[in-house]
């Protein structure tokens, strides 16, 4: 079937129309073709709803066929004989003859795309249509003959399929690596609240005591945001200082109750120069290592930072949640959180997406911030 075909006659046969057209011809023994002009009914569209007005009437008979013009004359015309037109199909039923599978087995078909997709293992829609046709098969459906040259459902299928089902979509997924997906779990959540509440009785942590340490990069070029234009323009330039940024790690402590340590910046340099930190917040920590990421010697000058701002020692100590990354378990760091009042607790591997709060609720509005203020920079300070 061609996709948004321009139908050549008005949508719609009312029922009664049908009924009239298809008793003509099966009681008075009228022409089908000029029956069809005279109701402005396509040929094959009588053709196929006599058929099955003959059908219908030899299944109401127990399977045997029956005379339907009981009452017509030698010449042609009626003589007293009646036609049931209940046996003839209404315009709900003769639309839904051409359909694949039920209202009830499309639905099913679509909680299990629902499922995929919230196991990380979503379809496409080339996918979807490859497994409605074995759906199809599986069920001993009859199928159109584009299916069977295909070995997969239509396109338009495809397209009423998504249009009936109003809570489909279909969306840009974020990349997930098999790690992330498989290790955040029941049992490993679990774990992790049952270590953090033994944590809390122990020590009878307050709000204030509780911290969050994570990384992010931001880089000195963020995307533009949106702006205004012609319609209809290919492309749209914004200026920028750069085509391309380096990478800043930056390194933020939060507490429960909103308070907040001076943030640790690793800037992409051999060596730290002091006007690297022009305009950082007061008491910043910043730091250089080639690549511009944390590493377990960096995160050790970060601890130690955070331990002098937030003033913790053994007689009061602190709880710090972090993820379990190579630079943040390593010896040094340990045995100084220790001597020092830090209890250091870790998320699961690779749930961090969805436990770590600074993740979660923090660094996504900074970012946009950041990319908000660039742009207010560079549009109101032209270089």
């Amino acid at each position: 079937m061609v996709r948004n075909r321009v139908p050549k006659r008005p949508k719609g046969v009312s029922d009664e129309a049908m009924n009239i057209a298809v008793s003509k011809v099966l009681m008075d023994k009228a022409s089908i073709r000029s029956t069809a002009t005279a109701f402005g009914i396509p040929k094959s569209t009588l053709i196929d709803n006599v058929r099955r007005a003959k059908e219908l009437r030899e299944q109401e008979q127990g399977g045997i066929p029956v005379p339907i013009q009981a009452g017509v004359s030698n010449s042609g015309t009626s003589s007293g004989g009646t036609f049931n037109s209940a046996f003839l199909p209404t315009r709900k039923e003769r639309l839904s003859t051409a359909k694949v599978f039920t209202a009830n087995e499309e639905g099913q078909l679509a909680v299990y795309l629902k499922h995929c997709s919230k196991v990380h293992y979503g379809m496409t829609l080339m996918q979807t249509r490859k497994f409605a046709y074995d759906y199809a098969k599986r069920l001993d459906k009859k199928v159109p003959h584009n299916w069977e040259e295909a070995q997969m459902a239509g396109p338009d299928w495809m397209k009423g399929f998504m249009i009936r089902q109003g809570d489909l979509s279909l969306r840009k997924p974020e990349n997930t690596s098999l790690a992330r997906s498989s290790s955040f779990n029941r049992a490993n959540v679990d774990r992790f609240l049952d270590n953090l509440e033994a944590v809390l009785h122990k020590y009878k942590f307050t709000g204030g005591s509780i911290w969050n340490c994570d990384e992010t990069g931001v880089t000195t070029v963020l995307d533009s945001p949106k702006v205004i234009a012609q319609t209809g323009t290919k492309q749209v330039g914004q200026v920028t200082t750069a085509e391309r940024g380096e990478l800043v790690t930056v390194c933020c402590f939060v507490n429960a109750i909103g308070g907040t340590v001076p943030p640790v910046f690793v800037f992409p340099r051999a060596k730290f120069k002091d006007h690297m930190m022009f305009g950082a917040p007061a008491g910043s920590l910043g730091l250089a290592q080639t690549t511009g990421w944390m590493t377990a010697t960096l995160f050790y000058e970060a601890i130690q930072h955070f331990k002098k701002q937030v003033r913790c020692s053994k007689d009061s100590p602190v709880l710090l949640l972090l993820d379990n990354h190579e630079s943040h378990i390593g010896l040094d760091v340990i045995m100084y959180a220790r001597a020092n009042g830090i209890v250091l607790l870790s998320f699961p591997p690779h749930c961090s997406h969805r436990l770590q709060p600074l993740d979660i609720t923090i660094y996504g509005p900074l970012k946009s911030a950041l990319k908000r203020a660039f742009h207010d920079c560079m549009t109101s300070n032209p270089f």
